[in-house]
């Protein structure tokens, strides 16, 4: 992704709230599903990438939402804390459904994503 392409994203909004959406109940779906014991299990280190890169989108399509105008501290802290936030009610979530669990390690695991977002946004909107 370039300058140009976030500006497009910042610039129709639409795009990115439909994104969000999208991914927020992708998330939701598939933390729903419950995965018996046995060969059916979702590989370990799928599932911790899984966790990362759906927290990375959702974090980074979600700034293209907030951001008005010059990206501000506020923008990243606000987008930041929801991700976050989102990660929590997933893993809680998860401790109600058959076969599933919820652990501390998994919202480490989509906080790293939800940084790497945060980052990733910034680096992009401050260059030339």
């Amino acid at each position: 992704m370039s300058k140009r392409g976030l500006n497009f994203l910042e610039t129709h909004k639409i795009i990115p709230i439909i994104l969000v959406i999208l991914i927020a109940s992708t998330i939701f779906y598939l933390s729903n599903k419950s995965y018996p014991v046995g060969p059916a299990t979702p590989d370990f280190w799928k599932a911790k990438l899984y966790h990362a890169s759906i927290f990375f989108l959702l974090t980074f399509f979600l700034l293209a939402v907030i951001k008005q105008g010059k990206l501000k501290p506020v923008h990243l802290l606000f987008a930041l804390v929801l991700s976050f936030l989102y990660a929590c009610l997933d893993e809680l979530h998860q401790f109600f459904i058959p076969f599933r669990h919820s652990t501390f390690n998994d919202v480490m695991i989509d906080s790293i994503g939800i940084m790497f977002a945060v980052f990733f946004y910034t680096l992009l909107s401050y260059q030339e």
